[in-house]
């Protein structure tokens, strides 16, 4: 039987509370970076046609090149509009009075009540249990990142060139962003954008699962100092 304080993850509050353990944020402290972005390129198909009979026997070749975007849009374009949706959702995840880790213990327990409107079709997950742990684990992440800049204004990406660290691949409709694209520098964290009809959503299962092995690396890291 599922405990009590369980999320539908298999995470604790308890576990995600370890991201802020220590100072600097917690993700310093380990020791292996996993990275688990995917360079994902454009398919291409080149057709070519060859016509005889021309004098001396020369051969004229055509190439064409067809790409495939669920979007209808550049790559540029999508990768902008992804970031930009995720930016809004961690922004969107803000705890603006109370206790962010009251907050995410009453998210386990059912109530919903403090996220954002229309909070289920911003996150594509199997069940709204699911989505709400996927909101949970934004709002812890929201508190830790402005803990980590000393800053209560918005989050936004560290610098104009985030763009360039966000990799798409157009034909699935997916995009992956880096924590780093928030964070400035390499941590255990991606984002999965997919997109989903007609808007960027949040596919949270990588990011979470990310963040508990974070946690466990810490709480581990923290222990290992304790015991010497």
């Amino acid at each position: 039987m599922k405990k009590k304080s369980e999320n539908v993850v298999g995470g604790k509050v308890e576990e995600l509370k370890a991201l802020k353990s220590k100072r600097p944020f917690p993700w310093g402290i380990v020791c292996t970076v996993v990275v688990f972005l995917a360079i994902l390129g454009l398919l291409g198909f080149y057709a070519y046609s060859n016509s005889q009979g021309k004098p001396g026997g020369s051969a004229t070749i055509t190439q064409e090149k067809v790409n495939r975007s669920l979007t209808g849009k550049s790559v540029e374009d999508d990768k902008k509009d992804a970031l930009d949706s995720l930016t809004r959702l961690l922004n969107e995840a803000s705890t603006n009075e109370g206790n962010y880790q009251d907050r995410a213990r009453q998210i386990e327990s059912g109530d919903y009540s403090s996220l954002p409107e229309g909070w289920k079709d911003k996150v594509s997950a199997p069940t709204d249990q699911d989505k709400a742990s996927a909101w949970e684990a934004l709002i812890v992440l929201n508190a830790n990142m402005k803990e980590f800049f000393k800053n209560n204004g918005e989050l936004k990406p560290v610098s104009d060139s985030a763009l360039n660290h966000v990799v798409v691949n157009q034909e699935a409709g997916v995009a992956h962003i880096p924590g780093s694209v928030f964070l400035g520098s390499d941590v255990p964290m991606s984002f999965d954008m997919v997109y989903v009809n007609g808007h960027w959503v949040l596919d949270p299962f990588n990011l979470v699962q990310d963040i508990l092995q974070s946690a466990a690396s810490a709480q581990q890291a923290t222990n290992t100092q304790q015991q010497k």
